[in-house]
Formats: structure tokens, C-alpha cells, sequence
């Protein structure tokens, strides 16, 4: 990202000059400097007036096409309740004659401002004086801002003003405080810092130029920043966006995405039909709990669980049939025992873009199976045919395990059928909060299983999930009642500044969590099979996944530097943290190699 940096006279860049590792560039009035991690070019006009700085800047651009300018420097002001040393952006500029009250060229917004801003009126000459009416046109001064203002739009580079006060307009040759130059330098360090994190973000500029809200580090202009690029908007698109948050938002980012997404679930829930196969006893609970679905009874599920619907999620109750178990890989799992999946469902409401069942099943129907009794006769039946085997049996592979766990009553269930068998556990994984979960008959062999991301894991790749902070508050629930919790971080999905943020998350699940209540915690990357890798990348909306992915040891992942580079930073944290030998990495042996 390459920034140009323009003061008028000398002395306004002075602090630049000497506290930055400066590079001159052809003569003395163009130099460069790098400052996190963005290059800096920096012109002085040496006082040559706007049309010297005009052609000047021209010729600069067309060199080095730069991708945003900063013109920084004193002004004057009309309004006394200013101080001496006091920093405004520039909302918007105009060029008038004020001694003749006279517009010489009609205004210009600012492309760009932060939230303290004021209106600046840009002079052909010095016009000294504070005629009440003047304030009319602005209550700043300058000699140049305008006309940077008007190269900038022409050739739409977006353009942030800076200006300092030095005087009151008033003997302005004996009132000229220069010191105050200090303060601009020190803004710049302090206030603009954050430019260069911004660089990374291709329609920044963009959302803040066309919502007309200031210049800041801000989060909701990020995850709208995401949202264009995952979408790949086109700019019709986005302008009907624009048009959007302006008219029916209140032009509030934040509204416009809480909003939608309320809006999005509320349609969702009244979309679909509730199919419920003939044989299933107790139809009422489920039509009274999916109330806004139109119930229609079936004969066979299978007759409508193998369709895509782009539009809306049914939901099934069915009976199932067949095989309930199946042996998870070797890798698999905390050492020492054995490791199975069991099918209680298909699908969940959740919608995370790297979901493997993408590619494993044809619709994404919502399967509840209703017949646990024949679920625990299946289970039951291995239980009883391999007693000495120390095993995990995982609900939550196919199936959110505890989504639906106020309407079906697994954990109580199942918990009741375990508690004699003392060397075979239960797990029930979730994404969904459980701090009003029904605990009380929960045995010692009943694990609940809770999947943590980082906060902006969460924000772009796991839709309608609860939030890190109702995670956190969940961990908190169980630990306070003394149920045993394995904690997976997994998958980790790479990003800028990743690491940092996957560390920090898990010091924060520890400081929330006793040694005693910790059944296990594991770590993953994102891993993903042929067939859901060509699943996800067909789909538009979830593609951006994808992306640092390569093809590994049979599955697409990150390459093995990556990969290894935080399991051993997350390893040492974990470790630290760990009394027991309970951590483990979860289908991948990079460590153990």
C-alpha cells in the first residue's frame, strides 16, 4: 500500500523528517518511509502555492499510483472555543474569497474523515481577520486542502485530511505557534497507526467513502469488508447494499447485519415442512416444537432425505435403521481407548462453511431418529459383546448433539443406561449453548463435548452458532457443577494473526475450567476430503474457506509448516495449563512423527 504524505511547508514535516528512517527520493522535497508495514512517501511543496502543488502531484501519481493521500499541516481558525494544538479532520473543503464573500469553487466532501471533524475553507492568499459572517463557509484555514481535495476526486484516490491550529487568523506572522507541529506528528503515530491494518481490506475505503461515516479501525466495517469478498459482490450489488444500510438501517453496519441475520432465521423457521414418519409415537411434541414448519406424515424418510433445497431446511423424524455404530480412524481421540461415532441424526441448523457433511450428504435436511431405544439396543449389543474394552461413543458427528436436547432428552436417556458400564463413556458434542441444560442425572461417564473457535472463526465460518462469549458462559455452567467436559479446538482455520488469537482463547477456556472437570482438549486444523473440498468450492457463499489449502496425506490442509507451527505454540500453552496427560491432537500425527 503506498500513501502519499503532502505538507505545504517544511517546517509541518520537520517531525517527520527527523524521527522517521527517512529515504530521499530524487530531490529535496520527496522522500519514503515504511511505518507498519506500509510505505510512506512523503512531499513537501516548500510554500510554491496550490498550482506548483497541483502539477506536482500529477506527476507523482502517475509514477506511483499511489492507493491513498494524507495531507497534513497548520491552519487557522474562526472559532475561539478551539485551542491552540487542537487536530480535526476534514469533513468537507471549500475554496472562497473571503474578503469579497465570494465561492470561488463549489464544496468537496471529504472522501475520507475521523469522528472529530470540522469544515475547512481553503484561501488563495492570506485574509486575515474573524468577520462573524465567515464562519458561514467553515471554521478552519488553509492555503491548500482544497485543492489536494479536488486532485483526489478527480482521480478517485481516497484522501484524508489532517490540520492542527496554530493561530486565530488574527497577525498571523507574530501568532504562528509552529510548535504545535509536535501534536500532528504524535497523531500520526498514535491515531493513524491503525492504516496499516487496514490495507488487507479491499472495500474499506470503499463502505466508508460511500456510507459517509468516519475513518476508524472498526470491526462492523471489516465484517461487511468480508462479507462483499466472500459473496464476490459485483458494485451493483454492493450499491443496492449501500442503499440499504442508509435507508433502512439507519445507516448503522451493525444494525444491518443483526437485523438480517434475525431476519434470515425468522425466515428460515417459517419455511419448510415437518415430516414425520407414520410409525413414530409421540408426533404432537414434535409439531408443537417445530410449530411454524407444515407437518405431512410419511411412510419412509429416505423417500425425501436425498434432495438439495437452497432455499429452506426441512425437518425429518424418523426411525433409524440399520447400523448405529462406526469405528472412528486410528488417530482418532484421547490414548487409550477406542473410538466410535453414533448416528442419532443427520444435519443440524447450524450452517459452518467447513462442514464436512457438505460433501458426505446429498440434502441438508434436518434427521432427528426418535427410536433411542433401538439406538441403545444396537449399543448395548457391542457394549455387551466387548466389556473389557475401554471406549468413547460420540453423538455429535452427523448431528448436533444438543441442539434439540430440550425436545429430545438424550443426555437423560442415555445417561441412565450407561451408568453400570464403567469403562465406556458417552460424549455429546455441541455448538449450541448448554447452561440450561437438564443435569441433574447425568452420571460420571456422560462427557458433554463443547467445540470452541475464535471470535472471528465464528463471525465468518460458523453461521447461527452461538457466540464465543455464550461458549465461555456454557464451560462456566458445567464446570460450576462438576460435569466432566472435553473442550476441541478443532477445526483451527488459518487467518492473519491467528495464532495469537487461538492462544489467547485458550487461556481463557482454562481460566474457566478445573483440572478435575477436564476429560480431555484437543486440537485440529481444518482438514477436508476430495469430496466435500469439491462440495464447498461450488458453493460460492463458503469458498473463501478454501483458500491455503493443499492436498496432504489423503485430505486437503494447511501445509505442514502451518500446521505445525501452532499445534507447537498451542501444545506449550496447553501443557502449562495441564496436570494429567489429557491433551491430544486429533487426526493429525504431525507432531508425532
Amino acid at each position: 500500500m503506498n500513501i502519499l504524505l503532502i505538507f505545504e511547508h517544511y517546517f509541518e514535516a520537520k517531525p517527520f523528517l527527523e524521527n522517521e528512517k527517512i529515504k530521499k527520493i530524487k530531490s529535496k522535497n520527496f522522500f519514503k518511509f515504511n511505518n507498519n508495514d506500509v510505505e510512506y512517501y512523503l512531499f513537501i511543496n516548500h510554500g510554491k502555492g496550490y498550482l506548483s502543488l497541483l502539477n506536482k502531484l500529477y506527476k507523482l501519481n502517475d509514477e506511483y499510483s499511489f492507493n491513498m493521500m494524507i495531507n497534513m499541516g497548520i491552519c487557522g481558525s474562526l472559532n475561539k472555543n478551539y485551542r491552540i494544538g487542537e487536530i480535526f479532520s476534514i469533513k468537507r473543503f471549500i475554496n472562497v474569497d473571503l474578503n469579497n464573500n465570494k465561492i470561488l469553487n463549489p464544496p468537496i466532501l471529504s472522501s475520507l474523515f475521523l469522528e472529530k471533524n470540522s469544515k475547512l475553507i481553503t484561501l488563495n492568499y492570506i485574509q486575515e481577520g474573524n468577520k462573524k459572517n465567515w464562519r458561514y463557509y467553515g471554521e478552519l484555514l488553509d492555503l491548500e486542502g482544497y485543492f489536494i481535495a479536488f486532485f483526489s476526486k478527480k482521480n478517485k484516490i481516497p484522501f484524508l485530511s489532517i490540520k492542527v491550529i496554530s493561530d486565530y487568523n488574527k497577525n498571523i506572522k507574530n501568532n504562528l505557534d509552529k510548535s504545535v507541529i509536535k501534536n500532528l506528528y504524535n497523531y500520526f503515530k498514535k491515531e493513524l497507526s491503525f492504516i496499516g491494518r487496514i490495507a488487507e481490506y479491499s472495500y474499506f475505503f470503499e463502505i466508508v467513502k460511500r456510507l459517509g461515516i468516519p475513518l476508524k479501525y472498526s470491526k462492523n466495517i471489516i465484517q461487511l469488508n468480508n462479507y462483499f469478498k466472500k459473496k464476490d459482490l459485483s458494485f451493483t450489488e454492493r450499491s443496492q447494499i449501500y442503499n440499504d444500510i442508509r435507508i433502512k438501517f439507519g445507516n448503522s453496519i451493525k444494525n444491518y447485519f443483526e437485523k438480517r441475520e434475525k431476519q434470515i432465521i425468522k425466515n428460515n423457521k417459517k419455511k419448510g415442512f415437518l415430516f414425520i414418519e407414520k410409525k413414530i409415537r409421540n408426533k404432537k411434541k414434535y409439531i408443537d416444537y417445530f410449530n411454524n414448519y407444515d407437518f405431512i406424515e410419511i411412510a419412509n424418510y429416505l423417500d425425501y432425505f436425498q434432495y438439495s433445497n437452497k432455499d429452506y431446511r426441512n425437518i425429518i423424524v424418523a426411525n433409524k435403521k440399520g447400523n448405529v455404530l462406526k469405528k472412528k480412524p486410528d488417530n482418532y481421540g484421547k490414548e487409550g481407548f477406542s473410538h466410535y461415532s453414533i448416528t442419532n441424526g443427520y444435519n443440524c441448523p447450524f450452517n459452518c462453511s467447513y462442514c464436512y457433511l457438505q460433501g458426505w450428504l446429498r440434502s441438508s435436511d434436518i434427521v432427528i431418529f426418535d427410536n433411542v431405544s433401538y439406538i441403545w439396543k444396537k449399543i448395548k449389543l457391542f457394549l455387551d459383546e466387548n466389556k473389557k474394552e475401554k471406549a468413547i461413543f460420540y453423538f455429535g458427528d452427523f448431528f448436533d448433539a444438543l441442539v434439540y436436547e430440550d425436545l429430545t432428552q438424550s443426555i437423560d436417556f442415555f445417561s441412565k443406561k450407561l451408568k453400570d458400564y464403567n469403562n465406556k463413556y458417552m460424549e455429546f458434542r455441541t455448538k449450541a449453548t448448554v447452561k440450561n441444560l437438564n443435569i441433574k442425572n447425568i452420571q460420571n461417564n456422560i462427557i458433554i463435548g463443547l467445540s470452541f473457535s475464535t471470535r472471528h472463526v465464528i463471525k465468518e465460518y460458523e453461521m447461527y452458532t452461538s457466540s464465543l462469549k455464550e461458549r465461555i458462559e456454557s464451560l462456566k455452567y458445567l464446570n460450576r457443577n462438576n460435569i466432566s467436559t472435553s473442550i476441541h479446538i478443532d477445526p483451527i482455520i488459518y487467518y492473519k494473526g491467528f495464532e495469537e488469537d487461538y492462544s489467547k482463547l485458550v487461556e481463557r477456556i482454562f481460566k474457566n475450567i478445573t483440572d478435575d472437570n477436564l476429560f480431555s482438549i484437543s486440537i485440529g486444523s481444518l482438514r477436508l476430503t476430495k469430496k466435500t473440498y469439491k462440495s464447498i468450492k461450488r458453493n460460492k457463499n463458503n469458498a473463501a474457506i478454501l483458500k491455503n489449502l493443499e492436498f496432504d496425506s489423503g485430505m486437503y490442509r494447511y501445509p505442514k509448516k502451518i500446521r505445525e507451527r501452532i499445534y507447537k505454540k498451542l501444545k506449550m500453552v496447553i501443557n502449562k495449563k495441564l496436570k494429567n496427560n489429557k491433551f491430544y491432537i486429533c487426526m493429525d500425527e504431525i507432531l508425532y512423527e
